[in-house]
């Protein structure tokens, strides 16, 4: 809601970096990996064939770079994930 209102208010400031999107999809996965166990969810993640028009930078470490405000994504994939555990039902 704060980012909505600093929206608003104009006020909403990006932080471009580049990243390793994998990297944070993996942190944020550790953060909520508890949670999906307790409640019988399995997290699994596939960037083997991810590619959006070419936005994406993949090298041969298999790292896939961004230009992104991290905290952002990160704070999306969060709310994405935990919404995705809590309403996936048991073994699911």
């Amino acid at each position: 809601m704060l980012d909505y209102a600093q929206l608003s208010a104009g006020q909403f400031r990006k932080f471009f970096s580049k990243f390793d999107a994998k990297l944070s999809v993996q942190e944020i996965l550790d953060i909520m990996k508890f949670k999906a166990y307790e409640l019988g969810v399995k997290l699994v993640i596939n960037f083997e064939s991810f590619n959006y028009d070419n936005q994406i930078e993949q090298n041969n470490n298999n790292e896939y770079f961004v230009r992104f405000d991290k905290q952002r994504l990160q704070q999306v994939l969060l709310n994405l994930v935990s919404n995705a555990i809590k309403f996936t039902p048991f073994g699911g």
